[in-house]
């Protein structure tokens, strides 16, 4: 008798663990796409200007009031984010500050789309009213001042100026200053940090004055003067872009699990303390009932794309709509001549892709950039205006997504998660967080 019950227990383990080894070989087919993401090999020219945007993206004087720099927002320490619900600088932002990691591997900026490169975005904050505050002039005698030396090895001769002009900002630029306007002096009271002066968004108010006297000085120059400007301009882009180039992480839990997962017969040995059964779990979930590897794959877990999935919208921001629309203006968009010069970036997905954009696409309303999931425990709050704390309030979110402005994505499953798959998700996005290295 128990010569046959050793028998019968033989049998159920032996079957047990070739289901479990067709499991793994059906989540392998579903996961190969999920590779380590490669750091991008720079040049030695590519290198100089990298050093000289990292100067950049660490000084203040960059801003109107010289109290602003990139990394106000995106803070090393915080995975180049700032913690924050939405983005405070000069004045208080509508949106999360997304992290600078691995930004080379994304195409689109912004959470709407409205840069087509890591370069193009690099101006925006700095001409924008609500963060640095500043304007192309401002930058450019920065530049003349300060890094004459590094820009010269780079680009050769800085140019010369016919006017002792100081500070200057296109006139094209005057509808979206009037919408800040708008949106500034509409905007409801809110509670404010103690540790932050409540006038706050005063700053900024003050700062769209100037910019009405800044737009007359700069439209009054030679067009010889208005061309050096913006080429220094467009180059003071491409030389943060290059040092955001070296700001990447790979080498997460999950990177390491893949690696011996995809050795020949290592399936069975492919756990560790850092990724056992649990995320293991998980990733069956995200590949399987929930769904996300629908937009989430890749290297760095992005399709690169825009979609409403239903995150609280309560501001009705319009996102990749309104994107399109501030793409069509962007003089320093792929089409830019220094841009032009850059190999990589012209490689983008999002150069390629945009001759081909449907501007008045009904689908973009209310949709928002897919971010990348790789060191997503770090990066919280979530979502374009932050308003989901947790990576379980974001789970939770998705039970059951409803949109306040345009419609969800057709293409978007409502999840239905016990709680042990959510449980087993969470642990699968926490093995996704890997150390980063910068320039």
């Amino acid at each position: 008798m128990l010569r046959y019950l050793i028998i019968a227990l033989l049998c159920i383990f032996t079957k047990s663990l070739n289901l479990q080894g067709k499991n793994m070989d059906t989540t392998w087919d579903k996961t190969r796409s999920l590779t380590a993401i490669k750091a991008p090999v720079l040049s030695k020219g590519e290198l100089e200007m990298a050093r000289l945007g990292k100067s950049l993206f660490f000084d203040k004087r960059i801003s109107a009031n010289g109290e602003v720099a990139c990394i106000s927002c995106h803070r090393p320490g915080r995975y180049f984010t700032d913690g924050l619900t939405t983005a405070k600088a000069i004045g208080v932002g509508k949106r999360n500050t997304p992290t600078v990691v691995n930004s080379f591997a994304l195409s689109w900026s912004f959470w709407d789309g409205r840069a087509d490169s890591i370069a193009s975005q690099a101006v925006k904050p700095i001409e924008d009213s609500i963060e640095h505050g500043s304007n192309r002039v401002q930058v450019f005698r920065l530049l003349e001042a300060n890094y004459r030396k590094e820009y010269e090895s780079i680009w050769g001769s800085f140019p010369v100026l016919k006017s002792n002009i100081e500070h200057g900002l296109p006139s094209q630029e005057a509808p979206i200053i009037a919408n800040n306007i708008k949106k500034i002096l509409a905007s409801k009271p809110r509670a404010v940090p103690r540790h932050r002066p409540k006038n706050k968004n005063l700053a900024a108010k003050k700062l769209l004055i100037s910019k009405a006297k800044w737009q007359n000085q700069f439209d009054g120059l030679a067009p010889s003067d208005q061309d050096s400007i913006n080429k220094v301009f467009a180059r003071t882009g491409i030389a943060l872009a290059q040092f955001e180039r070296t700001i990447v992480s790979s080498d997460s839990p999950f990177d390491k699990f893949m690696k011996r997962w995809g050795k020949p017969a290592a399936s069975g040995q492919a756990f560790d303390k850092s990724f056992g059964p649990q995320e293991y779990a998980g990733l069956q979930v995200f590949v399987g009932k929930g769904g996300c590897i629908n937009c989430h794959h890749g290297s760095n877990f992005s399709d690169r794309q825009f979609h409403n999935v239903g995150f609280p919208n309560d501001g009705l921001d319009l996102g990749r709509a309104a994107g399109l629309a501030a793409l069509k203006q962007d003089i320093f968009n792929c089409d830019n001549k220094e841009m032009k010069g850059q190999e990589w970036l012209q490689k983008t997905s999002s150069c390629e892709e945009k001759p081909y954009l449907n501007y008045a696409a009904v689908d973009s309303i209310g949709a928002f950039k897919t971010p990348s999931l790789r060191n997503v425990a770090m990066t919280a709050p979530y979502g374009h205006n932050g308003q989901l704390p947790t990576l379980r309030a974001v789970i939770e979110n998705y039970q059951n997504p409803q949109s306040k402005l345009g419609h969800v994505s057709e293409s978007l499953p409502k999840m239905a998660l016990n709680e042990s798959e959510k449980k087993a998700l969470e642990a699968f996005l926490l093995s996704l967080t890997g150390k980063f290295s910068h320039l």
